[in-house]
């Protein structure tokens, strides 16, 4: 089946609107003229009415052919006739009958072969006088009214007309629509050549300030964050497979010694036993930090709200570190007077914390660590701040600190130990505590790591 243009079927409902609109707006105006010419009519007959009364209850009856009765149009049949009897005393046209009181009313009406070549077609008024003697009768000849005859007319004419303006005011939409539509057409091709291995490509934008244009820019954009998206998934992929791949040779080396020879060997058994044990935890670590991670991006994470202090979380913090790190000093300026007490999930918060003091303590290598904690606060967040005398995070680094596997040391070996998940992971959890992490390097650019977290003081969590 064809495909039906949009500017085809735009153009035919423009076109049926427009004489729609049209011709209800015809009759509507033929409706108001109408009235006002009946209105106008009803007025002169009713005045003539008058003009007849005032003359005769007056007793100006010779009057009748002479000057009061050219107040009466010309074109106005009258006639005064006996109430009871009807019978005419005076009348401008003895051939229109005598009707019944219509009591001042306009009443028109028509009789089929009255005349010999022709039918009756008037509109009259009649009324009785006041001591119901007389009654007087004005009335005019329909068929000689030429408004009368242009008001009959011109609903034909509208229906004659209806169609070619039904024809040109769907050709005029459609050529306006098509040439609207021209810029659809190019987006519509552009975006058939974009694909997930070509999304450099882009759609066309013009210098015109529409809303095509602001489509397009829209569409561009999206595709611009696609690609940013892909080039991370296939990084990630990469980065994947480079951590366990190291694990895997380890233990796939070890497994084939073992098969040849070691296993005879007791104290080769044991070491290769130990070696596969290391790289199995580590992929273990690996596979539990990428589903924690993931669950945190899809916001699949049930969390467990409570209200706890600062101060018990520096102290959980301090004891934590003694115990995998006692040379460590921790230095706190957290008072009792700036203790708060805050409401989030304690320990994805305690798991941030953990994740940022272990990586202050791994690359202090060439002296005693020292981690200083800040605490500032207000009435809507808490700002924790970590600061450490180790190497520092360098200009070219810091951008890319908190990305999936990415470590600072150049070789990007794992001599360092750990995945390089820490501080995503780290990171998503803010996220949906409703906070923030943010990194840099001390003042002197040389020395020493500042990490800062902002968590809401009593932020609404929802079990998501």
């Amino acid at each position: 089946m064809k495909r039906r243009s949009i500017s085809w079927s735009i153009a035919l409902k423009f076109s049926v609107f427009l004489a729609v609109f049209v011709l209800l707006l015809s009759l509507s105006l033929i409706f108001i003229v109408t009235k006002q010419v009946r209105n106008r009519e009803e007025r002169i007959l009713s005045n003539s009415i008058s003009t007849l009364k005032n003359m005769i209850e007056n007793g100006r009856q010779e009057d009748l052919l002479k000057n009061e009765i050219t107040k009466i149009p010309y074109f106005i049949s009258w006639t005064i006739a006996e109430y009871d009897t009807l019978e005419i005393i005076y009348s401008n046209d003895p051939f229109i009958p005598v009707m019944d009181d219509t009591g001042g009313k306009a009443v028109h009406y028509t009789q089929k072969d009255y005349y010999t070549d022709g039918d009756l077609n008037i509109m009259y008024v009649s009324s009785v006088s006041s001591d119901q003697k007389y009654l007087f009768q004005a009335s005019m000849n329909m068929d000689q009214d030429s408004i009368e005859k242009f008001l009959s007319y011109l609903p034909v004419s509208l229906l004659i007309i209806f169609l070619p303006l039904l024809i040109l005011s769907f050709f005029a939409a459609y050529l306006i629509s098509k040439n609207t539509m021209k810029p659809i057409s190019k987006i519509t091709s552009a975006a058939r050549g974009i694909s997930s291995s070509n999304l450099e490509s882009s759609l066309p934008v013009t210098k015109k300030d529409n809303e095509l244009n602001l489509l397009a820019k829209t569409f561009n954009d999206l595709f611009d964050r696609l690609k940013a998206d892909f080039e991370k998934e296939r990084a990630f992929t990469s980065n994947v497979s480079h951590e366990l791949k190291t694990p895997v040779a380890v233990i796939q080396g070890h497994a084939n010694l073992l098969q040849r020879w070691g296993k005879d060997d007791p104290s080769q058994l044991e070491k290769s036993l130990a070696a596969i044990s290391k790289e199995t935890k580590t992929m273990s670590s690996i596979i539990t930090n990428l589903l924690q991670l993931t669950h945190l991006e899809n916001k699949d994470v049930k969390l467990s709200p409570s209200s706890f202090t600062i101060s018990s979380l520096i102290t959980r913090i301090t004891e934590d570190v003694a115990s995998y790190s006692p040379a460590t000093t921790i230095i706190t300026d957290l008072t009792s007077k700036n203790d708060i007490t805050i409401t989030t999930d304690l320990e994805l918060l305690h798991q941030v914390c953990t994740v940022i003091t272990q990586n202050s303590v791994k690359f202090c290598t060439e002296h005693p660590c020292t981690i200083k904690i800040h605490v500032e606060s207000n009435s809507q967040n808490a700002t924790i701040t970590f600061t450490d005398n180790g190497p520092g995070i360098t200009p070219q680094v810091l951008p890319h600190i908190f990305h999936r596997f990415y470590r600072g040391d150049e070789s990007h070996n794992r001599k360092a130990g750990g995945s390089g998940l820490g501080l995503s992971i780290a990171k998503e959890i803010m996220n949906v505590l409703g906070g923030s992490i943010s990194a840099k390097s001390t003042d002197d650019g040389q020395t020493g790591a500042i990490f800062s977290l902002s968590i809401p003081v009593n932020h609404d969590i929802i079990n998501l």
